[in-house]
Formats: structure tokens, sequence, C-alpha cells
């Protein structure tokens, strides 16, 4: 009888290991298809009829390096025993400009439900979807209200300087391939709100009788079909674009503090249903911009007040320029429970990335940490951004 442990697997038929593979998570299910030729078969029926495991996807930390060029980027899981994934991307408009002027092809603003979000060296601002390489083009720069059309358009790097501006950050409502899809995009210029959905002529501002600018992150839930929105005095919008006309309410009063001073805010639902603001105080040290304290707190309607909290009740938070999410720490080895995992973003009224760190907070012991790989394995623009990998081809 065959020893077990010497089966050679390849000689599975391809419908049975492409059952086997669908069970393994994306980044590994892509590993296969380059071990043999029965697996790389077995890789290909599993995309065509889209096999792929509906289960939760570990967090990454999505990053580009200087080792690989400006269309690959680098996937590193976080559960434990993982190792780095490479995964080519299709090439950005702008490339070219790219290589002489070592300005790189995307800026990063945003990453929604597995897809990216990010602008080229035109300015115009896309939806990618670095598993699949699928590249969603959304409405015209021009077409944004603050778009200004005297800027100087004949060189990459002031190009580069123009998405940096004009580009806060961007999510989504769902997966692109929904048909009501939204994007809702914080633009630089006092911090304003503007909307689109892929295959809409221009974008749309949000100006309403209520005060719509200086936010500083946004949130969709799908359960009411609202995004919120909050800004730098803690105040929160409710927003609902599914309307003939956007519909703004303001559901929290702003708060008066000095520790709201030198602040990015957050803004997340928590997997029990609080909603939550999540405030990153910054500072320098040794002449670096760095993150030395974060408080999250619950978000009490009713008394119109801030309650802070000291546990996340097993889960992990993940914040940066991606929409926030949580994660149960449980279901993946090598996650610490009740922890803040955070990654670059840019500090308050700032148009670059200038918090420029991955770090883990222990929001029970007030301690922060170093994340590892290492921290010169990626570039600081476009920055590493937290990603649950997608299956939408």
């Amino acid at each position: 009888m065959e020893d077990p442990a010497v089966c050679d697997w390849s000689g599975l038929p391809v419908d049975v290991l492409a059952g086997v593979l669908a069970l393994l998570e994306i980044p590994d299910i892509f590993s296969s298809g380059a071990v043999c030729r029965s697996w790389n078969e077995a890789y290909l029926a599993v995309r065509r009829r889209g096999l792929f495991s509906r289960r939760q996807q570990s967090p990454c930390l999505l990053y580009f390096s200087i080792d690989h060029g400006p269309d690959v980027a680098t996937l590193h899981r976080l559960i434990t025993g993982s190792r780095p994934y490479h995964v080519a991307l299709s090439p950005a408009d702008g490339d070219d400009d790219a290589t002489t002027s070592f300005v790189h092809p995307r800026h990063v603003v945003g990453c929604s439900h597995g897809w990216l979000v990010a602008a080229d060296l035109r300015c115009e601002l896309h939806l990618e979807n670095p598993v699949t390489r699928r590249r969603v083009a959304m409405p015209p720069a021009n077409t944004l209200v603050v778009f200004n059309p005297r800027l100087d358009w004949s060189s990459p790097k002031t190009m580069d300087d123009v998405r940096r501006s004009l580009y806060v950050r961007a999510i989504l409502s769902s997966d692109p391939g929904d048909s009501s899809c939204t994007v809702l995009l914080i633009n630089q210029t006092e911090n304003y709100l503007s909307f689109a959905r892929p295959g809409d002529p221009s974008w749309t501002m949000i100006q309403e009788d209520i005060d719509c600018q200086t936010y500083h992150d946004c949130m969709y839930d799908a359960t009411d079909c609202m995004f919120y929105a909050v800004r730098s005095s803690g105040e929160v919008h409710a927003i609902f674009l599914n309307a003939p006309d956007p519909v703004v309410s303001s559901i929290f009063p702003p708060i008066s503090c000095k520790k709201s001073i030198n602040c990015t805010k957050y803004i997340a639902r928590a997997p029990w249903g609080d909603l939550l603001q999540i405030w990153r105080k910054y500072g320098y040290t040794n002449g670096r911009k760095r993150t030395y304290e974060l408080t999250v707190y619950k978000v009490d309607m009713v008394e119109e007040k801030l309650h802070e909290i000291n546990e996340l009740q097993g889960n992990a938070l993940f914040i940066g320029f991606n929409e926030s999410f949580f994660v149960a720490a449980k279901d993946f080895p090598g996650l610490a429970p009740n922890c803040v995992y955070l990654a670059h973003d840019r500090a308050r009224n700032s148009h670059k990335s200038t918090l420029q760190e991955v770090v883990v907070f222990d929001i029970q012991d007030g301690s922060f940490r170093d994340f590892m790989p290492a921290p010169n394995a990626w570039l600081k623009l476009p920055p590493p951004i937290w990603i649950r990998p997608s299956n939408t081809l």
C-alpha cells in the first residue's frame, strides 16, 4: 500500500483538486497555480467557476517595495507562518512618466471591499482589485468642483503634488460589481465630500444647508444604506445618497476639548453594533511625526457624549487610509485581540502621508509596538494599507 506521506496529489482529478484548492485563502489559491501543470489546471478551474471560499479572508498589509516594479504589490498576511505574496497589477496610466521621474504611478487614497482606490499620474481615479487585476475607471478629475484647471500639467512631479492635494480619502459602499456601488470621496480643499458611481459622467459635490466640510473619515453601513462621516470637531453626519438629492443630517454634535487638537479622527461600526470614534493623537519623536496616543470612544447618541472604552470584545481593529474594519482575533492565529493595527495616514490638515508608521496599539495596556516584517520593506508612497482580499473577477 502506498505511503500517504508520499502520495502524488498531482494525480487527483482536476474537479477534486479544484474543490480542495477552493477551501484555501485567496493568496494561497493564486500561489497554487505555480506548483505544477495539474495544479495550474485546477487553479484555473477555481477562477473560471468562481469556486473561491466565501469565508472571511485574513487581513493583509498591502505595500509597494523598492525591490519590485511599480506594478507589483506585496500582500503580507498577518496570520502566523504566512509569507509575503507578490501580485502583479495591471499597468497604471502614466507608468512611462513615472519611470523617468521616480514618481510612483499610483496614489492610493482608500481601500474597501478588497478594492484599492488610487489616482494615476493624470490625476484620474480608478478602483483596482489587486488580486484579480480588474480596474474600474471613475468620472474624470476635471468634473470635481474643487479641481483647478489652471494647474501645471507639464511635469509628472507636479501632477503628483496635484493628486496628493486633490484627494484625501475614498471609500466604497459595496463591491464595484454591484450596480448600486457608490464611491464617497473626501477632497483636499476644505475636506469637502463628493460622490459618484462607476459609469457616471461626473462627480457630484455634497452641498447642504449644514456645514459639509472638514471631514476626517467616513464609513458605510449596509444595514441602513447610509454613509457616516466624522468631522474635525468630532461631529458625525449621516449621509443618504440613494435619493434624487443627497440628504445630510447631523446625528452627533461637535465635541469641544483640547484633546481633539493635533488629532486624526476615524469612524467605525463595531461588530456588537456601537458606533465608534477613534482619535489618533500625534507629535514629533526624533524628528518624525508619530502616534503617541490612541483613544477609542463609544458614540452615545442619547447623552450626546463620547465614552472611552478599553476593550474590543476580542476583536482587532484596522485603521489607516483603508475603510476601518474589525476581525475576530480568534479566527486568525497571530492576531492580537483588543488591539488596533495602525498604518500610514495623513496628519490633520496635511495633504501628504505624514504619519509614516505601521504599529500595533494594545487598547488595554496603552502600549505601542512596531509591526513586522520590517520597517524599511515598503515605500512611503504609495502608503502601506490594510486590505481584506476580494475574489471579484
